[in-house]
C-alpha cells in the first residue's frame, strides 16, 4: 500500500496526525456530585473556565457547563438548591487521548458541545475545547511557511466555525 491519504490534520514536517493529548488541557476542574450548582458557578469564574467535571468516585457522570447553569436559572431554580449532578443536561461525549484533532473538532460539531473530557483507561486525563482546537489552528497558521500550513489551518477553523463561503456557498 502506498503513502497514507493526505490529511489536512497531520503535522507537515512529521507527516504524523495531531493528537488530541498534544492539544488537550491535562489540568481538569472537578467537582464531586452535591456541590450545588451556585458554588461551581462560583469556581467557573475564579478558575476562568466554562465547565467542570463531574466525578463520583473518579467515574466521570458528567460536564457541567456555563450552558447548563443558566438553564438552571432560567427555569427559576436557585441553583444553591441544585447539586451539580440534578444540572448534567444530555449526553456525554468522549473523547481518546490518542483519537486526531480532527476526530474531536468533528464530535464536537455533530454534537453540538464545546468541551470533550478526554479519557483513557476510564479515567479523565485532560479536557478539549473548541478554544484549545482554535488556538492550536491559529498558531499553526501562524508559524506557516508554506500555503499548505495555511489550508490547514483555515479548513480547521471552518470546521469549527463554519460559514457559508466554508461550505461552498460562492455567494
Amino acid at each position: 500500500m502506498g503513502a497514507p491519504a493526505p490529511t489536512l490534520w497531520r503535522r507537515w514536517k512529521e507527516d504524523r496526525l495531531v493528537k488530541v493529548s498534544e492539544v488537550m488541557t491535562k489540568e481538569v476542574v472537578t467537582v464531586g456530585p452535591h456541590y450545588n450548582v451556585a458554588d461551581v458557578a462560583s469556581l467557573m469564574d475564579a478558575k476562568g473556565i466554562g465547565s467542570v467535571i463531574v466525578l463520583e468516585e473518579e467515574r466521570v457522570l458528567g460536564i457541567l457547563t456555563e450552558r447548563d447553569i443558566l438553564k438552571v436559572i432560567g427555569a427559576g431554580e436557585d441553583p444553591k438548591n441544585v447539586a451539580a449532578h440534578e444540572a448534567l443536561i444530555g449526553d456525554l461525549y468522549t473523547v481518546a487521548p490518542d483519537a486526531s484533532i480532527e476526530d474531536a473538532a468533528n464530535q464536537m460539531t455533530q454534537a453540538r458541545v464545546r468541551h470533550l473530557p478526554v479519557i483513557s483507561n476510564d479515567q479523565i486525563v485532560g479536557i478539549i475545547s473548541i478554544r484549545d482546537v482554535v488556538r492550536w489552528s491559529v498558531r499553526e497558521m501562524a508559524q506557516a511557511t508554506e500555503l499548505p500550513h495555511m489550508d490547514v489551518s483555515q479548513k480547521v477553523l471552518s470546521i469549527v466555525h463554519p460559514t457559508d463561503a466554508a461550505a461552498g456557498d460562492a455567494s
